[in-house]
């Protein structure tokens, strides 16, 4: 009996110096992988006029020239493009406006699926509208206009210098500035309210709250109560005033 008993500890000694060995061989392999890189779709875009362009289909039809409006909400599908797309739109329409068009009847409809490059969205709430006046003022047929009810869901970054937008998993990171390097890139916060509102914006000193619209093709825009706010004179409060405060290409 004591025979087996000393056999068994050896055993028990082999056993857990050979489950010791596996587990030191998994954490070198993990710490020896390659750390995955940040999953993200990309998208080249055109600009034209300051106005984000790309081709996209809608229910399988297209491509179709769509643009790219952080201040549309819902989406826009031209009239012409949801019939080409078998759409379903309402019976009525209503006063409208949006893609930079003057006021025109809107239909309710939803886009089933969008395909944006490698992006695929569906059930996109939008509003089917004659697009004409925005396709005549960019010179190519615009099929539709994807605002916030396409980008409400996703973390997006649009890329101005490179023609790129990119759709992210997950926030890419942002690193913080030191000594010897600046910073990447600058964070604020936004709240919803129509439009991109967003708080941290200083004009000369002062905060402003900004309209980030990148269907605005004015590079930079003052509201009557801000030229007031930050004291501008009546000659400069003419040249910039608008009906709000925007930034384009933020």
């Amino acid at each position: 009996a004591v025979k087996d008993s000393e056999d068994m500890k050896q055993s028990i000694k082999w056993h857990s110096g050979l489950l010791l060995l596996v587990i030191t061989c998994c954490v070198q392999v993990l710490a020896q992988a390659p750390v995955p890189k940040q999953a993200f779709i990309e998208v080249p875009f055109e600009l034209i006029h300051g106005t984000i362009i790309v081709p996209a289909t809608v229910n399988g039809a297209g491509p179709f020239w769509m643009m790219l409006d952080t201040g549309a909400d819902p989406s826009v599908v031209e009239l012409g493009t949801a019939k080409s797309a078998g759409l379903k739109i309402a019976a009525s329409g209503q006063q409208g406006s949006g893609g930079g068009t003057s006021p025109n009847l809107a239909y309710e409809t939803s886009l089933p699926v969008v395909q944006l490059g490698g992006l695929t969205a569906t059930k996109v709430d939008a509003l089917a509208m004659d697009l004409s006046k925005l396709s005549s003022k960019l010179g190519r047929p615009i099929g539709g206009v994807l605002g916030y009810s396409l980008f409400k869901t996703r973390i997006v970054q649009i890329d101005y210098p490179n023609r790129k937008v990119r759709f992210y998993t997950n926030a890419p990171p942002c690193a913080g500035t030191t000594h010897s390097h600046p910073s990447k890139c600058t964070k604020f916060s936004f709240r919803y309210k129509d439009d991109i509102l967003a708080t941290g914006v200083m004009v000369d000193g002062k905060p402003v709250t900004a309209n980030i619209d990148t269907g605005s093709n004015s590079s930079f825009q003052l509201s009557p109560a801000a030229v007031d706010k930050l004291g501008l004179s009546e000659d400069l409060a003419r040249a910039h005033a608008s009906s709000s405060v925007g930034f384009n290409g933020v």
